[in-house]
Formats: structure tokens, sequence, C-alpha cells
């Protein structure tokens, strides 16, 4: 091969892997300064450390929960809602950034419903909207995103502080589960032992049932009583371990975090958390879950009819990307914007309303590059590769997707660069 004949061939080799489907992005522990979903797990990681300190009579575990030895971090959207990992000299606490966003943001769509509202307050709005706002929060869940990527709608000051009070009562619980594994010394990945550039996150998280259940236990008294710790009302600790677990149990629904047999479904854990309540607070526990009982039964309300109302958008967002990618043509020669750009603004709207159906569409489209390459290569002419239904439904759908949010892009491992808005 001669010189030029190699750097033609590099040129299409390019052309065809900017074109395809490559490997989604690879998930990595960190905590970024502009995350401030970690910034704010830390605050309630140094609270939680502040109480156990404080409570430990073991010198060894007590260097162990030294501040600057448990450290937090997040990871990218995945199956599991947190784990821990032994990096000498430290434990590190990595939380999924997509289960705590979608925490945060449901706190966000009903906490308009649990707020005592004065006559100066405009009315609640219809619990239609917002069971339509957890429809679509459980969708972006449900995609392979595992993340809500919506933007916070308008919404009171108080409201928003009564989300972030449910929001960080409940991050609270998952943290202080997390401890709770680091004080019983259970079975923790070592950093030194494993390779965490080759295993998978579930693997890394993985310990029998019965460490979980201690967890669990343990976290429901270290939840409650570090708030205590720091003077705040047991009964909002008790509400942020019920929405935690609502939240979770929605997210297993819809198949975002996954339930195994070391993990298993929210509500068998709620029912375990909600019994040691009674056990250890006795004639004081009726109180501590006085407010989870009333948030509890209104969350349940709304979440029935937001997967009902997700369902329903699913079914036609499925018949209408089917449709578009069935029936749209494409060609290899100059291209229609007016009739592209109306396509473009029609799928994202439909995404944004119902993003797994069209996501999982689009997955199922693309081509990775080497299918891609010997469809170019076995076309007898450009004709012959327009009539192609592989080919043309692949390239709709690598045009849908290489204008949708960056990390919609990563699932799909779709690396397109948009320049000033131009391809």
């Amino acid at each position: 091969m001669s010189p030029a004949q190699g750097a033609a061939q590099q040129i299409d080799d390019v052309y065809v892997k900017l074109f395809t489907r490559g490997k989604p992005g690879k998930v990595e522990i960190g905590a970024p300064d502009s995350d401030p979903v970690a910034r704010i797990i830390e605050t309630i990681n140094a609270s939680i450390l502040r109480y156990v300190g404080a409570t430990l009579r073991d010198a060894e575990l007590a260097q162990l929960l030294q501040p600057d030895r448990v450290l937090v971090r997040t990871i990218p959207p995945a199956g599991i809602e947190a784990l821990t990992i032994w990096i000498a000299p430290r434990h590190v606490v990595a939380l999924n950034r997509g289960l705590a966003l979608f925490v945060y943001r449901l706190a966000r769509a009903f906490a308009a419903h649990v707020i005592d509202r004065t006559p100066a307050d405009p009315p609640a709005p219809p619990e239609s909207r917002t069971a339509g706002i957890i429809a679509t929060l459980l969708d972006w869940m449900a995609s392979p995103v595992r993340a809500p990527l919506v933007d916070d709608w308008p919404t009171g000051s108080r409201e928003i502080r009564t989300a972030e009070n449910f929001a960080t009562a409940a991050e609270r619980f998952v943290l202080a589960h997390e401890v709770g594994h680091i004080l019983h010394k259970h079975l923790i990945a070592d950093s030194a032992k494993v390779d965490l550039s080759q295993a998978s996150l579930p693997e890394l998280d993985r310990r029998p049932v019965d460490q979980e259940i201690e967890a669990d236990v343990s976290g429901t008294f270290i939840s409650i009583e570090s708030m205590q710790h720091e003077g705040i009302d047991p009964r909002a600790a008790v509400t942020g371990i019920y929405f935690f677990f609502r939240a979770l149990q929605l997210g297993e629904l819809v198949g975002a975090i996954e339930v195994d047999e070391a993990h298993r479904p929210a509500q068998e854990r709620l029912a375990i958390c909600d019994h040691v309540i009674g056990e250890r607070y006795g004639s004081h526990a009726p109180v501590f879950r006085q407010w989870a009982h009333s948030t509890d039964e209104l969350l349940e309300r709304l979440a029935r009819e937001a997967l009902a109302e997700r369902d329903r958008r699913r079914t036609v967002a499925t018949a209408r990307i089917e449709e578009v990618l069935s029936t749209t043509t494409w060609s290899t020669g100059p291209r229609d914007i007016v009739r592209d750009t109306a396509l473009l603004k029609e799928m994202q709207s439909l995404m944004s309303h119902s993003p797994s159906a069209v996501i999982e569409a689009l997955a199922a489209s693309l081509l990775d590059a080497d299918t891609y390459k010997q469809l170019l290569e076995g076309a007898r002419s450009a004709e012959a590769l327009e009539q192609d239904d592989r080919w043309r439904r692949h390239q709709i759908a690598h045009f849908i997707t290489r204008y949708a949010p960056e990390p919609v892009k990563q699932a799909l491992g779709v690396h397109f660069p948009i320049i000033g808005g131009q391809e």
C-alpha cells in the first residue's frame, strides 16, 4: 500500500467511526468541583462522621472513621445505589449521581403538595401536573441514561427548601448505610486486590444479604440519631428513610436500579427499617413516623398516576419513532434542511416527554463501524444504499442522536462533534 493509499484508508476509517456507534463512555469515580451533588453529600457525610466519632468506643474503628479517612465521591448513573471501596488508607464511598438527582427532583415535584400553605401562597398545582413531571423523571431513569435530564422547573422558595430537606434526609440514610458497612467490618472491595478498571460496579458492591440487612439497620439508627445530634427533629430523619425507599422502589420498577440476592426490593428493606424503628424507639416510634406516613401516602398516589402516564406516553412515542424510522427517506446527496429541522425538533420534543422509547429505538437502529463499513462496501450504487433499510434507519437515528444531550450520546456511543450548531 502506497503512502497515499494508507492516508486515504486512515481518512475512511475516521469517517466510518464518526458516523457509527462506538462503545459507551466508561464509568469513573470522581467528585468534580462543578458537581453540586458531591458538595451536598460531603456535608452530610461530615455530619454523620461527627456523630459516629462522638459515640464510638472502639479506637480502631474511630481511626477508620476519621473525616479524612472516609471520602465521598459520585459515580455516573448506574444500576446501584452506592458502594464503598477500600483505597488504602481510606474508605471511598461512591454514590450514584443519577439516583441522587432523581431523589432531589422527585422531592421538588411533590414538595408543592407537602407545605402548609398560607392565604398569601398561590394554590398548589394539580396533582395531575405533578404526576406528569414524575412520569418524565421516571422515563429518563428507565432509559439507558439512568438520570433525569430535566431542568429545574419554576417553583417557590418554600417548596425548594422542602425538597432540599427531603433529599438530604434521604441521602443521609444512604451514607449512613455505607458507614454501617464500615462499622461492622463487612466485605468491602479492596483496590489492591481488584482491578477497578475491569470490574463492574455490581461486582464491587456484592456481599452477603445479612450484611446488607445489618447496614440497613445501622443506617436507620445512625441517620435518625445523627440528625438528633445536629438538633434536627427525628421525624425528618424517618421521613427521609421512607422517602428514599419509595424513590428507590420507583427506580426498581422502571429498571434503573437492580435488585439481586443481596440487595432486596426496597419495599422489603423499608419494612425491616420500620420494624427496628418500632423496637428501638418504643413509645416514641409512632410520633417519629407521623410525617413519614402522611407524605408516603401522597407519594404512593402520585407514583401510581405517574407510572400510568409514563406507560401511555411510551405507547405513543414507540409508535411514532417507529413510523419515523420506517417511512422517512434519506439521501446520500444534498439535505432538505427544512424537513430535517422539523424532524429533529419533533424528535427532541418526543424525547423530552418519553426518552426511553426514543433512545431504545435509536439504540436498536444504530450500526457499529464494522457493519456500517460492510454496507458501504457492498452497495452497488448510492441509489442502492439509499434503499437499504438498515443504512437508512441508521442514518436517521445517527442524525437524531448527534443533536441529543451529551449523556444520551455517551450512552449510545455516538461521538459526533457539533461546532457552532453546524455539522
